[in-house]
């Protein structure tokens, strides 16, 4: 999980131009269905950090060769959730992500 959890937050969160500093990355070796959690803060429009977020995912976080991989994303007024379940070879991990309006600290 550490690996994903580096991987996550160079690719989502550090110095990104549209998830903030505010965003949070959590292990849940408790809960298989989401055995990581990340909770994203965008300022942009949901559907342009959705799209962005579907960008990252297949340049920089998904497995090279993946045997199995789904994402489902439930669009929501006030957010978004996208539940990620990806199997390789030798692996499978499951992730949820929840997108959220929100403004950084720093800008204020």
């Amino acid at each position: 999980m550490l690996g994903f959890h580096h991987e996550i937050y160079n690719a989502l969160i550090h110095d990104n131009p549209v998830f903030n500093s505010n965003s949070r990355i959590y292990h849940q070796p408790e809960s298989p269905e989401a055995l990581i959690r990340c909770d994203l803060i965008t300022p942009e429009d949901l559907d342009r950090a959705a799209s962005y977020f579907y960008q990252v995912w297949y340049a920089e976080l998904h497995y090279e060769n993946p045997v199995l991989e789904i994402l489902d994303l439930n669009r929501r007024r006030t957010g978004a959730v996208i539940h990620a379940l990806t199997i390789s070879a030798h692996n499978a991990m499951t992730f949820l992500f929840t997108i959220q309006r929100g403004i950084s600290h720093e800008s204020i």
